[in-house]
């Protein structure tokens, strides 16, 4: 955090470091805490152009985000509440397996949080251990990955609306009839 907030003194705009924070902020390695230095370097080169510049999520365009977009079309009532938990700026408790990989995130809910919380996509708040586990407290690092999340669901269920068949619907409005249209 000191060698964010004296580079953006170096360059004259540390005026914009709770905006940094805001959006970068919110890793930890072991006790380090850290910002997504490839966000950083890209708010910083906007910065440098224009002091004005406003924050984007640099990381979601260096990859594509079919996690959450699984995540999402996999969900089942669970795990959409786990989300919404999260979205609220909420904190889910999950066992640590650090052995999981790609191929294992959809053997249960714990490696699908588990492969987020590696990826970046989730950051501690803290760790305990239970019996002879080790448990972290996960949340949505900050603004700039939630804007992943709140995106991604919302271009899923976008598309989920082209493919709907709103057919039946039109034909109870137009005939005025209330129980057909209840079902939507």
């Amino acid at each position: 955090m000191i060698k964010v907030l004296q580079m953006m003194d170096d360059y004259g705009v540390a005026s914009r470091f709770p905006v940094r924070k805001e959006w970068y902020d919110g890793y930890a390695f072991g006790s380090t805490k850290v910002y997504n230095p490839w966000s950083v370097i890209n708010f910083m080169s906007d910065l440098c152009a224009d002091a004005d510049a406003f924050p984007r999520p640099y990381w979601s365009n260096t990859s594509s985000n079919d996690i959450i977009k699984d995540l999402i079309a996999r969900a089942d009532q669970e795990t959409k509440g786990q989300i919404k938990t999260l979205l609220g700026g909420g904190i889910l408790d999950i066992q640590v397996h650090e052995e999981v990989t790609y191929g294992d995130m959809h053997g249960n809910g714990e490696n699908l949080w588990n492969f987020l919380y590696f990826t970046g996509y989730l950051t501690k708040e803290s760790e305990y251990f239970k019996g002879k586990y080790i448990f972290l407290r996960v949340r949505i690092p900050n603004i700039e990955v939630m804007t992943i999340y709140e995106n991604t669901i919302l271009n899923w269920l976008k598309e989920m609306i082209k493919k709907e068949d709103f057919h039946c619907l039109y034909r109870a409005m137009e005939d005025g009839d209330a129980k057909k249209w209840r079902i939507y």
